[in-house]
């Protein structure tokens, strides 16, 4: 029987401390996309990591699941569309984000429409990479 290679996410590409998503709110440039804010933080670091915050205002204990399962999902499949060397951590929006209507390929979407703001702030900056 063969095994299959997990598709999770590696604690290595997730923002998993308080202080990382504190310094992403205070040091992280902020942009906005149907249903979220995202904060992009350059850390200097190797891939880009990806942190997800669902309040309860949000949805339902399912609905903050699936939200963050296709938003980890997005980024897992995408991770060219994100910042090279920084932290980008997904808030959802109370009222805005429809847990049972989210879906993969709007997401991706919105954030294809994103990628070209963000990539802006790092052009030509010496501690982030030359896109290529």
């Amino acid at each position: 029987m063969s095994r299959r290679r997990s598709e999770a996410l590696p604690k290595g590409a997730r923002v998993r401390r308080r202080g990382d998503y504190v310094r992403a709110g205070r040091e992280g440039r902020r942009f906005g996309i149907e249903g979220f804010v995202i904060l992009v933080r350059p850390t200097g670091g190797g891939r880009p990591r990806l942190g997800v915050t669902v309040s309860t205002k949000v949805s339902g204990a399912v609905g903050r699941n699936r939200i963050r399962r296709v938003v980890r999902e997005v980024f897992r499949r995408n991770q060219e569309l994100f910042p090279p060397q920084s932290d980008v951590v997904f808030i959802a929006r109370p009222g805005e984000v429809d847990a049972a209507a989210i879906g993969y390929g709007a997401l991706r979407q919105r954030i294809e429409r994103l990628a070209r703001r963000w990539a802006a702030p790092w052009a030509g900056s010496p501690s982030q990479p030359r896109s290529s």
